[in-house]
């Protein structure tokens, strides 16, 4: 009968059911990371940023279609209120090619935006143009900011900066 050797120490071989009992208990005792899209809060305080989610995507870095829109939901519990919200959008792929673009916010979700209150913001995201043709496992850099507006005050809402990889 074979050894097996475990932590320096010979143990009997008890052939293949032995094996898949003990690979079994590996899969039970080790615990199960959430695999949840990767997101780093880009903001100083002045949001907390409670959850991402991105249709589809179950991975670290997601992989996105540049031609699809993005079905993404940004969950948030804002520090400021706001009469109005807009929403400012970035890529930036590997070569440092960037696009920005702004748009109304309460359309996405719901205005005015009270303090203290859980907000989804659930924006319509189009790739621009130039990152459509993007090849297979471009590396891009997503980064949403949204701002508040009261009485000429600005302030910002939340922000989150997403590592995205096209399919």
């Amino acid at each position: 009968m074979a050894n097996l050797m475990c932590i320096g120490r010979v143990v009997p071989h008890r052939g293949p059911i032995f094996i898949a009992l003990a690979l079994a208990a590996a899969v039970f005792v080790a615990p199960a990371a959430d695999a949840v899209p990767r997101f780093a809060n880009c903001g100083e305080g002045d949001h907390e940023v409670t959850g991402l989610d991105i249709a589809g995507c179950n991975d670290a870095v997601c992989e996105v279609s540049p031609v699809e829109e993005l079905d993404l939901t940004l969950t948030f519990t804002s520090r400021a209120s706001a009469r109005t919200a807009e929403s400012t959008l970035s890529m930036t792929d590997a070569k440092q090619r960037t696009e920005n673009w702004t748009v109304g916010a309460c359309q996405d979700m719901p205005c005015p935006v009270e303090a203290g209150k859980l907000y989804r913001y659930k924006p319509r995201i189009f790739f621009p143009p130039r990152f459509t043709a993007s090849p297979r496992n471009t590396a891009i850099q997503l980064q949403i900011v949204l701002t508040g507006a009261s009485g000429g005050d600005s302030r910002r809402l939340a922000c989150v900066s997403i590592p995205l990889r096209t399919k």
